[in-house]
């Protein structure tokens, strides 16, 4: 089979097509424009090899266009796969803009022309699923993604599909769950976030702190919040909630290295979760030499003022 020559029974005919029908309140309507090579009639179910594809205007890598695309140079198609092709691209919510064109390469094969224009409205996003890591989530999304670090679109047809994405990287540790975008709140920031969780989280069954000296186990569930128990463990915000509500009181001992090294879960079923957070107080900070700069000034009535002495336990407030 032989692609037919341009030379004969050819004319360049470009359509343009809205082709993205309806679409969420929050994503943009897409008007994918197709150059299409008109061939007669006789030819237009065959199928030629996938010659070459040009990319403009995305910083997304080759690979992933084409996974997202279903698309692989070599592979024999026809135009309506084609087509289908630049639909499955549109129908991902990554675009504003899709121009799709194709012609005949110099092996007589299809040469595609993918002009795309990426979402750049991005919101803060965290990876929430609970035994997954996850930076390495991160690391994997962003190789495919590169624009997505730690954020992802506002368009929620991208979010889906960036959930999608997540879920075949992740099952093993989904138990056959559904990976969902649900919109939260930072609890450092108070700005928006896209939380990418299972439908279901466990429940937080028990906490047991290890590693802790200057504060009893009594005293840190007083300060992470006894209401806890029950909830839904979400591995970013249960780490915010450390940062959030026990760090500062490890900070007014003086202790600002603290780090809460790991946080490991104990299943008792699919739906229940006991969690251990081991803690890392580190050294007493102390007060070295105090200055204070202006002139004329009185220090050492500043300084007796403030009760600033060498030597004393540096806590933050």
């Amino acid at each position: 089979m032989r692609m037919p020559s341009t030379k004969a029974a050819v004319r360049f005919h470009p359509i343009w097509r809205n082709i993205a029908g309806p679409m969420p309140a929050r994503s943009s309507r897409i008007l994918l424009a197709l150059g299409l090579l008109m061939i007669n009639a006789e030819a237009q179910g065959n199928h030629y090899p996938l010659e070459s594809v040009t990319l403009n205007g995305t910083a997304l890598p080759e690979s992933t266009v084409l996974d997202i695309a279903g698309l692989h140079i070599g592979a024999p198609l026809d135009k309506s796969e084609i087509e289908q092709a630049c639909q499955k691209l549109n129908e991902s919510g990554l675009f504003t803009a899709l121009n799709c064109h194709y012609a005949a390469g110099p092996n007589h094969g299809y040469a595609l022309t993918l002009g795309l224009t990426d979402q750049t409205a991005l919101i803060e996003a965290s990876i929430d699923v609970p035994g997954a890591d996850e930076e390495e989530a991160w690391r994997w999304l962003t190789a495919r993604y590169p624009p997505f670090d730690h954020k992802v679109p506002v368009d929620d047809t991208a979010q889906r599909f960036l959930a999608d994405a997540l879920q075949q990287h992740l099952k093993a540790s989904l138990n056959g769950q559904p990976i969902l975008p649900r919109m939260e709140s930072d609890l450092t920031s108070s700005k928006p976030l896209v939380s990418f969780q299972p439908e279901t989280l466990p429940k937080i069954t028990s906490i047991t702190f290890t590693g802790k000296h200057t504060l009893t186990s009594t005293d840190l569930m007083r300060l992470a919040g006894r209401s806890l128990l029950g909830q839904g463990f979400a591995p970013y915000r249960f780490r915010q909630i450390l940062d959030t509500n026990i760090r500062p009181a490890y900070e007014d001992r003086g202790m600002y290295p603290v780090r809460f090294s790991s946080i490991s879960l104990a299943r008792s079923s699919p739906a229940a979760v006991a969690v251990t957070v081991a803690i890392d107080e580190g050294p007493v900070f102390t007060l070295g030499d105090v200055q204070l700069e202006g002139e004329n000034l009185p220090v050492s009535a500043m300084l007796k003022s403030a009760n600033l002495n060498k030597g004393q336990v540096v806590g933050w407030s």
